[in-house]
């Protein structure tokens, strides 16, 4: 049997909005209920970003609270990996929830260029993120958040579709969601979050890949302890 295949669902990012697609979920109710649409649907790890009244990314550990809280007692098991990224806050104020243990979080390990930013991650910061998620026992997700790799990516097939299908085949794991959706594949945007999950276990199938439950997910991670 060919390794497990864990999916991801990046639901909301911090950068599309309502009006790049209907479905993406904005209030705390919204990514819950589109989040346990996506675990139903074969999704494993949910990928957290969270926004403030006016629908603008925000690092607030309440929200991050309320939205952790919430997902534990509807999607159990489920692996929750928050976002620590430079959209959402700058400096410190990026890890200001990981005192709330989340199963996982997003670890940019680099600067880089953007299309009109430059995304700057210092030395400084990434080792007090990552000293911040040692400390609570937070498993990071390193991020290779590079223009290049994307560009490389792209090269080998433009849809993020075909990102993930060539993931999948080549035995790897992939991501999937509303986030990555409006942010690679504009002309294609998908109803649901738990769509694109469903697609990814089309393409599972398809390559003969079984896909992942949360307790696989969480022995492939290393994530030993008792479920939070």
């Amino acid at each position: 049997m060919s390794t497990p295949c864990i999916i991801c669902v990046a639901i909301t990012g911090s950068l599309p909005t309502k009006q790049d697609n209907p479905a993406v979920p904005i209030t705390i109710n919204e990514q819950v209920e589109s989040t346990h649409e996506a675990f139903e649907a074969g999704a494993c790890i949910v990928h957290c970003h969270v926004r403030d009244d006016d629908g603008k990314p925000t690092s607030d550990p309440d929200r991050f609270s309320r939205l952790l809280e919430a997902l534990r007692v509807h999607c159990s098991g489920m692996i929750v990996q928050f976002s620590t990224g430079g959209r959402s806050g700058s400096g410190r104020e990026r890890g200001g929830m990981l005192h709330l243990e989340p199963d996982m979080a997003s670890l940019s390990v680099g600067s880089n260029n953007f299309p009109n930013r430059v995304y700057e991650n210092s030395p400084e910061l990434v080792d007090w993120l990552a000293e911040r998620m040692i400390a609570h026992d937070v498993k990071p997700e390193v991020e290779a958040f590079d223009l290049s790799h994307i560009v490389q990516a792209a090269r080998i097939g433009p849809a993020q579709l075909k990102i993930n299908e060539w993931c999948i085949a080549k035995g790897g794991h992939t991501r999937t969601g509303l986030e990555d959706n409006v942010r690679l594949d504009r002309h294609t945007l998908a109803p649901s979050n738990a769509a694109l999950v469903q697609r990814a276990v089309h393409l599972c199938d398809k390559h003969k890949r079984p896909v992942a439950g949360w307790q696989q997910a969480r022995a492939i991670l290393g994530l030993t302890g008792p479920v939070k």
